[in-house]
């Protein structure tokens, strides 16, 4: 090998090190974030932004108030998440359904919801009748959705 080309390998090889070792923090990509939402008959929790989704579900828990009486309903994440309810009558008392949607915006995670609860069920006087038509409880998205 000439003393010419063994001057330029001298030279090409520390620059493309260095090149690797410059380069090599600039181009992370931003972390997933996480998002739940939990409800209760009497109340609902949500959280967003959190690393794990372990985390979310303990934030929107809380959030919710007695958590033995909470259930997380959305899982999402980078979007958004959205829950509807509609509460059903009996006899003996009312009780709320809960239906979960995501989307990459809060418009269409609500619009998901409020598909899956679906079209208004037809009631049975004196055995079960709808009380209250479906509705979004909540909907809330991570920082970095849409």
């Amino acid at each position: 090998m000439s003393l010419l080309r063994k001057s330029a390998l001298a030279l090409v090889i520390p620059a493309a090190a260095a090149s690797m070792v410059t380069g090599a923090g600039s181009a992370q990509a931003a972390p997933d974030l996480y998002g739940a939402i939990a409800v209760r008959t009497k109340g609902v929790g949500a959280a967003a932004d959190y690393r794990t989704q372990k985390e979310a579900d303990a934030a929107a828990m809380k959030a919710c108030g007695d958590a033995s009486l909470c259930t997380v309903m959305a899982r999402f994440y980078n979007e958004c998440g959205s829950v509807a309810e509609r509460d059903i009558a009996w006899p003996l008392g009312t009780s709320p359904n809960y239906w979960a949607g995501t989307g990459p915006t809060a418009a269409k995670a609500h619009e998901n919801a409020m598909r899956m609860a679906g079209l208004e069920p037809i009631s049975i006087p004196g055995v079960w009748w709808v009380a209250k038509p479906a509705f979004v409880l909540d909907t809330i998205c991570t920082s970095n959705a849409g």
